[in-house]
């Protein structure tokens, strides 16, 4: 493809569609890395432009990018904005599916393709026109964008949702804690430490007492029968 960023429009598209399935970094970098090869040979789409030669590509770029996996969910937290776990599985597929769908774009539009290396000849040219490529690449980003975005906002609601919910467990275990620390297994001993060394024996031989039943520290922890309320902003 002439302009070579118009394959991220159908990437993305099915990219975000599948989140989680495919690595949205790689893709993008996948995407558009075949299209080095007709930079160097005079625009022509050689082996690499073939899936044969587009399987190889592919797992060149995987391989090549694990030792960086740090970055790479680096990248997705801070820049795309969506976090993701990186393994070689999920890099690997995601680069191939990117690699191929550039081919079978491609395949569309350039004569010298052979796509089915070793075999000759592209069975695809000419059965859609070259407009009608250059319009659903162009136009897929719309939907992309507007998939992107919802993706953001489920991963910013899923992330709030998870700290509401770590706040108000803490809420309610110190709430529990403090309003019925007489009933924690050391308040005794703490109640009546010893004052002096002379007191110190009897303080030693004092037994542990136990925790009361769970029904006492919730209905302890309540206010007039009632749930303690949660303090944390996240209520409905």
């Amino acid at each position: 493809m002439p302009f070579t960023p118009l394959h991220w429009g159908p990437a993305l598209l099915i990219g975000f569609m599948v989140f989680p399935l495919l690595n949205i970094p790689i893709l993008v970098v996948s995407s558009v890395i075949v299209d080095i090869e007709p930079l160097v040979m005079n625009l022509q789409h050689g082996f690499f432009h073939s899936y044969l030669g587009a399987t190889i590509a592919g797992l060149m770029v995987a391989v090549a990018t694990m030792p960086f996996k740090n970055s790479i969910e680096w990248a997705s937290t801070h820049i795309v904005g969506l976090p993701q776990r990186v393994s070689f599985r999920n890099v690997a597929l995601t680069s191939l599916f990117a690699v191929w769908l550039h081919v079978f774009l491609d395949s569309f539009l350039y004569p010298e393709m052979k796509p089915f290396l070793p075999f000759d000849g592209n069975p695809f040219l000419g059965l859609v026109s070259s407009p009608v490529i250059y319009e659903i690449s162009f136009v897929s980003f719309l939907p992309a964008l507007a998939l992107y975005l919802l993706r953001i906002y489920m991963s910013l609601r899923k992330a709030r949702s998870n700290w509401c919910e770590q706040q108000d467990g803490i809420f309610r275990l110190s709430s529990g804690v403090s309003k019925n620390v007489k009933y924690h297994s050391l308040y005794p001993l703490l109640s009546r430490m010893p004052r002096n060394l002379a007191d110190e024996r009897r303080w030693l031989s004092l037994p542990l007492v136990s925790l009361p039943p769970e029904e006492s520290l919730e209905s302890g922890s309540t206010s007039g029968g009632g749930a303690p309320s949660s303090r944390t902003g996240c209520s409905g």
